[in-house]
């Protein structure tokens, strides 16, 4: 098992809303809180909650980002 590198939660909050804002289709999403996780969900330490301009679902790239994220960083 390899040791992820560990990121704060501020970078890691910078590192999702540039990704997600790649995609104009993501435009009604405003932001993200990154949480720790005490249980190890997709082997990461965090999980994230996209916060959107009002009560719909977040855009389907959110998910895949906070994925592929959580694979490379773990919360510092």
């Amino acid at each position: 098992m390899t040791t992820k590198e560990t990121k704060p939660h501020k970078e890691l909050i910078e590192m999702l809303m540039s990704e997600i804002r790649k995609y104009p289709e993501c435009n009604d999403i405003i932001s993200v809180a990154v949480r720790q996780n005490r249980r190890a969900l997709h082997n990461s330490n965090w999980y994230a909650e996209w916060i959107m301009i009002d009560d719909q679902m977040a855009c389907p790239h959110a998910l895949e980002i906070t994925k592929q994220l959580q694979a490379q960083f773990d919360l510092a």
